[in-house]
């Protein structure tokens, strides 16, 4: 509910996105 939180699951993505 938090733009940080959207940021945060935005970053996580992208790590993941990163990683793979």
């Amino acid at each position: 509910s938090s733009p940080t939180v959207c940021l945060l699951r935005s970053i996580r993505h992208s790590n993941l996105a990163s990683v793979s």
